[in-house]
């Protein structure tokens, strides 16, 4: 999809709806899967530093997915980034609360 914004609140307004860089760039959900399995594969055999900067990278392309995000804590605590991990953990507990809450987040 290529989308033109004519001002901040436009893109602002695009992220508040759900909108995200993944689906500004024309990726599809089997590129995303892709992505995500080639990271998970790398974190099984011990590349943490790959796996890192591949859940890195699906957390800005989809910011809203919680299994995203606690894989990069995983890995930030794996590589004993421990601050880092915390704040990934941080936002997972704020999805959860959300969601318990019935607040709409857009990673389901």
């Amino acid at each position: 999809m290529s989308r033109k914004f004519s001002s901040l609140q436009d893109i602002y307004d695009f992220y508040q709806d759900g909108g995200t860089l993944a689906s500004l760039s024309n990726l599809t959900q089997q590129d995303l899967n892709d992505l995500h399995s080639y990271a998970y594969t790398a974190y099984q055999s011990g590349d943490v530093i790959t796996a890192r900067n591949l859940f890195h990278l699906l957390t800005y392309l989809e910011h809203w997915n919680y299994d995203y995000t606690l894989s990069l804590g995983l890995c930030h605590q794996r590589l004993s980034n421990h601050e880092d991990a915390q704040l990934c953990f941080a936002r997972c507990g704020n999805f959860s609360y959300a969601r318990s809450q019935g607040i709409l987040l857009f990673w389901d």
